[in-house]
């Protein structure tokens, strides 16, 4: 056993890690004219917990526009972040993929996204989330992060991103303290989850939120984010709301998940089409990929990941 109180030290001095990771990248990127926020974890721990060292988190997710992401990408390669390894069976989808990882110099494991979500799964629109963001103190480093509204929204959306598979019971209780802690503007919200895409993720979401952590979702918001009944059938089959984890099944395989839950939680038919047209080109260029000399014409293109490839020893 770690006594308590070091234990706490420890995750002080990872607080502290994470808060000077947060400084070094925003402070390298405004060099160039990037702006870039804070997702998730760290913003919620430092505004709807008391303590902030209650909310754990594992890595710094950070956005930066999509016109912004190759300079951005280029700008921590050469302040010495260390690109994570990739399937080389797989160049088309991981160079495409909406987050790249690195791993810091003071070892911080940090997520740069150009956008929430990959394969055009949703409709986020990167530009309107930094219109709409926020300001707030990462410990004793002024940061800035997602609007109210737009952080509740990407909650719901990473859940239903994960298929309510890989969430956490961290998830809901985050989705309550926020309803809990901020005056949310429900009708907002719901424009954005009708921007987004997200409202069957949404209702799914708030729904576990309100029935297992007792988070205060208006009803007059949940009857607005209800699927269609055929939809419901489909998806209540898999998940459950009464309790934590939500997916009923838990041998299945993430890639039978995938199979049975990817499209019903996509609003809407006509966008299964943009999907599965997208997922199908990225798939036929995975494989097209395999031969070097032609990853290799790719690459020159694109000196970012160029780059990239050969900082992570990708053979």
């Amino acid at each position: 056993m770690i006594p308590q109180s070091s234990s706490r030290l420890t995750d002080k001095a990872r607080q502290w890690q994470f808060e000077l990771t947060w400084g070094a990248v925003r402070d390298a990127l405004a060099v160039a004219g990037i702006d870039v926020l804070v997702l998730k974890g760290p913003h919620l721990a430092c505004t709807v917990y008391e303590d902030p060292g209650v909310r754990k988190y594992g890595d710094l997710d950070l956005l930066v526009r999509p016109g912004d992401f190759s300079e951005a990408v280029r700008i921590l390669l050469e302040k010495g972040y260390q690109p994570c390894k990739w399937d080389s069976r797989k160049a088309a989808s991981s160079f495409d993929k909406y987050n790249w990882g690195f791993r810091s110099p003071l070892g911080v494991a940090v997520e740069l996204h150009r956008n929430l979500a990959g394969f055009s799964r949703f409709c986020v629109d990167p530009d309107a989330l930094f219109r709409a963001s926020v300001l707030f103190n990462f410990g004793s480093t002024e940061a800035r992060g997602l609007g109210t509204e737009d952080l509740l929204a990407h909650l719901c959306l990473h859940a239903g991103k994960s298929y309510f598979y890989s969430i956490e019971i961290k998830h809901l209780v985050d989705v309550a303290r926020l309803v809990g802690s901020k005056r949310i503007d429900w009708p907002i919200f719901l424009r954005k989850c009708r921007s987004f895409r997200i409202r069957v993720a949404s209702f799914y979401t708030l729904l576990a939120a309100a029935r297992v952590q007792g988070a205060a979702i208006p009803e007059t918001t949940l009857d607005s984010l209800k699927p269609s009944c055929l939809r419901r059938f489909w998806l209540e089959r898999r998940l459950t709301t009464d309790r934590f984890p939500m997916y009923r099944f838990p041998g299945h395989s993430l890639n039978r998940i995938r199979r049975t839950l990817i499209l019903p939680l996509m609003d809407r038919v006509s966008d299964w089409v943009v999907f599965l047209v997208r997922l199908l080109w990225l798939t036929m260029l995975d494989v097209l990929f395999r031969w070097k000399p032609l990853l290799r014409i790719w690459l020159r293109r694109r000196p970012h990941c160029r780059d990239f490839v050969a900082r992570s020893g990708w053979k």
